[in-house]
């Protein structure tokens, strides 16, 4: 008798759950599109700098080491801040909260635009820092409350794909608008106020979902879920390969346009092209790459394959000089960046995890990001200085993504459980 009742009342949860997943309304995509294209924006303007440093190295008189601190020193405030702002971030309103982290990188890139030396650019690169890690829990908990369990990883795939696409976008407009305005400053000042545009419209179409159901998820979280989200193998096996992958892409996303022009004898148009066309190219697979069925059981497969792909590019991308074999080479650099998706999708689906724990969990992950972020121009940068050589200190960088693989074996079995739970 018991049995029959716990099994009825179990049955009876889950016509709930999937009736409130149902009643989902179709208003959804208006409040995910803005949220997308808004938080998008914001992390476009934290990874394309390195498409300015050249002009922003002559005006400044900067050496390697200084333009390695540029890139990294917003990834350097992530390091350090990153868990325990997301963790304090989880408590508040997620669209408040995202609307004012919105203004706040906006603000920003206004200030790197207006700095008169290197110190104010720096400061403009760590209130950018901030100002991106405040959108994240909002991110996360917008995600959960305009998906159903089936749909939140395809829209964080949306989201990551969008990143990509506009990313893309500014990395392809940034050296026309330098060449048609004049000046790096002035590519910022169009950057910003499309920072500020895009919020505003996050203002007006930003939503919140709080179902009474909801509430009661959050309700239970009252302390810290910090404790509970480290007792996950899966996210500290994830974070070895995060750190490893970043670590290249982004000594090579701040130090390949100089190395581009200088030893391979690009044009800055034809950079920016390669730098673009590489991230819009990772848009369709980073939004595809959680709704197949395929994948998802073997996303251990699919880390290990973007992982050795991606070092093998890289390496060729340092000796490549024909501008059209450049371009096939990026591209398919772009196509391999799936594993981004994979990695913080798979967060959504950790057996029993609650919703801000959701938020800490990313956050914990992005901690590895950042560390490999903060990591990687520096140690071009440092290297660069020592040797004279920028080709050497970007091959010593060229094969940390191979620790995507080490992610890969060690998640096989916890991989293939997450992946069925997708189903």
């Amino acid at each position: 008798m018991a049995v029959s009742t716990m099994a009825a009342t179990s049955q009876e949860a889950s016509r709930h759950r999937l009736a409130a997943e149902e009643s989902i309304p179709r208003y959804r995509w208006a409040v995910v599109g803005a949220m997308s294209s808004s938080i998008a924006t914001s992390m476009a303007m934290l990874f394309f700098i390195g498409l300015l440093l050249p002009d922003i190295s002559e005006e400044m008189g900067l050496s390697p080491t200084q333009q390695g601190l540029v890139g990294s020193s917003a990834l350097i405030v992530n390091l350090v801040l990153v868990m325990p702002v997301n963790n304090w971030m989880s408590r508040f309103r997620p669209r408040r909260t995202l609307t004012f982290a919105l203004l706040v990188v906006a603000g920003s890139v206004f200030i790197q635009a207006r700095a008169p030396v290197f110190g104010i650019l720096i400061l403009g690169r760590v209130v950018l820092a901030l100002g991106t890690m405040f959108t994240q829990a909002p991110r996360v908990l917008l995600i959960q409350q305009w998906s159903t369990r089936r749909q939140m990883a395809t829209t964080n795939g949306i989201l990551v794909g969008s990143v990509d696409m506009m990313f893309g976008v500014v990395s392809f407009m940034t050296p026309l608008i330098v060449e048609w305005s004049g000046g790096w400053r002035r590519a910022l000042d169009v950057w910003g106020f499309l920072c500020l545009a895009l919020m505003l419209v996050w203002f007006v179409l930003g939503r919140e979902r709080g179902g009474e159901e909801q509430r009661e998820r959050v309700k239970e979280q009252e302390g810290t879920p910090l404790k509970t989200v480290l007792r996950y193998r899966e996210l500290w096996y994830a974070s070895i390969g995060l750190l490893g992958v970043v670590l290249a892409e982004m000594a090579f996303s701040v130090f390949w346009p100089t190395f581009a022009e200088n030893d391979l004898h690009l044009s800055a148009t034809m950079v920016g092209l390669a730098v673009g066309i590489s991230a819009i190219a990772a848009a369709p697979s980073s939004i595809g790459i959680n709704a197949v069925a395929y994948f998802n059981r073997n996303r251990p497969l699919v880390l290990a394959t973007c992982g050795i792909v991606k070092c093998v590019l890289i390496l060729l991308l340092l000796y490549t000089e024909p501008a059209g074999l450049v371009i096939l080479l990026t591209t398919i650099k772009g196509i391999f960046s799936a594993f981004f998706a994979v990695l913080m999708g798979m967060v959504f689906y950790l057996p029993n995890i609650k919703p801000r724990e959701v938020a800490v969990g990313q956050a914990f992950l992005r901690l590895s990001i950042s560390t490999g972020a903060a990591l990687g121009p520096l140690m071009v940068g440092f290297i660069q200085e020592a040797t004279g050589d920028l080709r050497r200190a970007l091959l010593y960088t060229a094969f940390a993504p191979l620790a995507l693989v080490v992610s890969s074996v060690l998640l096989w079995k916890p991989g293939r459980a997450v992946g069925h739970a997708l189903q």
